[in-house]
């Protein structure tokens, strides 16, 4: 997927757009990993 949002705009042309959106999705997905990981400890009692 993260290929998806570099390349796509890029086709076409828009590399601000590409640029843009990958760092949102870096900026995103580092959080989406750090709760999950939090979620994942209390299930295993760290």
């Amino acid at each position: 997927m993260a290929g998806e949002i570099a390349v796509l705009p890029l086709v076409f042309g828009a590399r601000e757009i590409a640029a843009l959106f990958s760092v949102a999705n870096l900026v995103l997905l580092r959080h989406r990993i750090r709760v999950e990981d939090q979620a994942l400890a209390q299930r295993r009692g760290e």
